[in-house]
């Protein structure tokens, strides 16, 4: 990732790691990355959403919730969170 910040895939795997760490603030930055090198990626955005809900950021979560909805109207998990 150091000698290629500009690779989506190594960008989104740190992410999802980061996540799974439960390290919210680095994941949400990371998914904050992943999304400008690949911004249709609805699973990125659901799971920034995921971290900024857990970071209390629940304005900024009930976005990116609403988002994945604009782009996936039947994604069910989007609804409940």
């Amino acid at each position: 990732l150091a000698r290629s910040p500009a690779n989506a895939d190594a960008v989104a795997g740190e992410a999802d790691t980061l996540l799974a760490m439960k390290r919210w603030d680095e994941a949400i930055a990371a998914y904050t990355r992943y999304l400008t090198l690949n911004p249709a990626s609805t699973g990125a955005l659901f799971n920034m959403g995921l971290a900024l809900f857990e970071v209390n950021r629940f304005p900024d979560a009930e976005r990116a919730f609403r988002a994945v909805l604009d782009r996936e109207p039947s994604n069910v998990a989007a609804y409940v969170n």
